[in-house]
């Protein structure tokens, strides 16, 4: 099993924007654990 870890440390509309990334990756290993690393709400 691969980890990737996918850093976005923006506004929140930007993780929704990166949301196909995550998709694509996924549809390239299905085996992956994905993990998300963003900032809190508000910053």
């Amino acid at each position: 099993m691969q980890n990737i870890l996918v850093v976005k440390l923006s506004a929140i509309g930007d993780v929704i924007h990166a949301l196909p990334v995550s998709y694509a990756i996924k549809e390239t290993f299905p085996e992956a654990h994905l993990t998300w690393v963003v900032e809190p709400p508000g910053l």
